[in-house]
């Protein structure tokens, strides 16, 4: 078994991602997510999609994923029917841009970047998978896959029980979860969540934290069990996706260094393993 690194490009999220390109391949990664915000890409910009595409293939780049864009506005679970809506055209413009690039998977939230859990939260839910279903259909036609990620559990859709409940009202095939190690592990039930989710995980959002706020750190910089965790992964015949989600920092060439340490990190973890990690 082997899973092969991807490297988000959320690391440059204020900078153009044409800019980023070529650091990414200096630095040795070969396969990225990008991720669909403004200004770091305008997935609306069918030219710059294009120019995107372009370049990769020239650095010998592949786009393997795409996270959705998501904000207050950019919220699957809103009441208003209208907002929703629009939500939802901003999620399948990306797609639209995806599938563009020749990528494969589109990681969306189930649930709410600004609201708490309270007593709307199933209405909401609701709202949500209504969404969801909607671009489900719009990723088939499309080619491409949904991968719905886990949230921090104070948020609405964060609990692991509203994440399965939202599962359920979704088809099998075509769909299934991004689990974000930072915010599994934030919950206390990291381990729990994997066995939960594991059969269908298609991605791993890999990133550490100290157990107090989601740092996004490289892996093995925090306080999460890798070693445990990547075989947990392996158990449960994780074959997916494995994307290192850090978070962006004043310097970037420090931080490719220790992203770049954090890979051989969990190299190390894997040996003698049954599974294997590579970058290239």
């Amino acid at each position: 078994m082997k899973w092969d690194i991807t490297l988000s490009t959320g690391m440059f999220l204020h900078q153009p991602l044409l800019d980023a390109l070529p650091s990414i391949r200096d630095a040795g990664f070969r396969r990225i997510q990008i991720s669909a915000f403004r200004p770091h890409f305008d997935y609306h910009n069918r030219e710059l999609v294009d120019q995107v595409r372009q370049a990769a293939d020239a650095l010998g780049l592949r786009v393997t994923s795409m996270h959705a864009p998501y904000s207050e506005s950019i919220d699957l679970t809103l009441l208003d029917d209208e907002a929703r809506l629009a939500a939802v055209a901003e999620i399948e413009a990306a797609g639209d841009a995806l599938a563009a690039l020749g990528g494969r998977t589109l990681v969306a939230h189930a649930g709410s970047e600004t609201a708490a859990i309270n007593d709307n939260s199933m209405l909401r839910l609701r709202r949500s998978a209504r969404s969801l279903s909607e671009i489900y259909k719009y990723c088939r036609q499309k080619g491409i896959r949904l991968a719905i990620e886990d949230m921090l559990g104070h948020l609405l859709g964060g609990r692991a029980g509203d994440l399965r409940w939202v599962l359920g009202q979704l088809p099998m095939q075509g769909v299934g979860v991004c689990l974000d190690t930072g915010h599994s592990s934030l919950t206390g039930r990291l381990m729990e969540r994997v066995r939960l989710f594991g059969l269908r995980m298609v991605m791993i959002h890999a990133h550490d934290n100290k157990g107090k706020y989601d740092d996004h750190l490289p892996p093995g910089e925090g306080s999460i069990p890798w070693g445990p965790l990547l075989d947990a992964f392996a158990d449960m015949g994780f074959q997916g996706e494995l994307v290192l989600e850090i978070r962006e920092e004043p310097d970037i060439a420090a931080l490719l260094q220790r992203t770049l340490d954090s890979v051989c990190f969990l190299q190390r973890c894997a040996q003698g393993k049954p599974y294997s990690i590579s970058i290239d």
